[in-house]
């Protein structure tokens, strides 16, 4: 003898109401076109809030090319680089924007907030 789970059809009924035709599940107390309605506005909610946030993250300070340095070295290998060239903008973190920098003289890279780098002033006016 073996056991055999028992198979139960899914029933749906329809329902008339006064904005056209719609199906109740069994189980659930909400029509179909109740729970339509509830998905779309959560996508809308969603919509907001994206724009939202997109709108109040703030924007790179430093462009593409340009040559840093870290604030602190705590925490740092004394063998890491000083000097980084930015080469990418990446999404903020904690509502500060992050960069990957590299460093070409050691080969190293790495991506760091916005607050905890300063850019490096150029000699180009000095003859």
């Amino acid at each position: 003898m073996y056991w055999q789970p028992a198979i139960t059809a899914l029933a749906i009924k329809p329902q008339c109401s006064a904005s056209g035709i719609s199906a109740v599940l069994p189980d659930m107390h909400l029509p179909i076109d109740h729970m339509r309605a509830a998905r779309d506005d959560d996508k809308a909610l969603a919509t907001a809030v994206a724009g939202k946030t997109k709108s109040t993250v703030s924007t790179h300070r430093f462009p593409i090319g340009q040559t840093v340095r870290l604030k602190s070295r705590k925490g740092l290998s004394p063998k890491a680089a000083d000097v980084y060239r930015i080469t990418a903008f990446l999404p903020a973190r904690d509502n500060s924007p992050q960069y990957r920098m590299r460093n070409d003289e050691v080969a190293q890279e790495r991506v760091s907030q916005e607050v905890d780098i300063e850019p490096i002033a150029t000699n180009a006016g000095i003859d």
